[in-house]
């Protein structure tokens, strides 16, 4: 196994990934998950305000929740 980094996150990578699979994903998944924390601030933010806007928030979870299917389904291709 090897140590690779993502915006800060550290997590094993096995041979075969390394070979193919998720290593040909990493500028896209490295950019998700950029995104993925940038909305998390943003949901937090938001969500912190005196009078918060819910539909706002509901739209930063939506966007959040799209992003995090789509790292789950280039982590774990079929």
């Amino acid at each position: 196994m090897h140590r690779a980094s993502v915006a800060g996150l550290g997590y094993l990578l096995s041979e075969t990934q390394l070979a193919g699979g998720i290593m040909s994903h990493e500028p896209r998944l490295r950019s998700l998950r950029l995104r993925h924390a940038r909305l998390d601030d943003r949901i937090f933010d938001e969500d912190h305000r005196p009078s918060p806007d819910l539909s706002v928030l509901r739209r930063l979870k939506v966007e959040k929740l799209r992003i995090k299917e789509e790292i789950e389904r280039l982590s774990h291709p079929a």
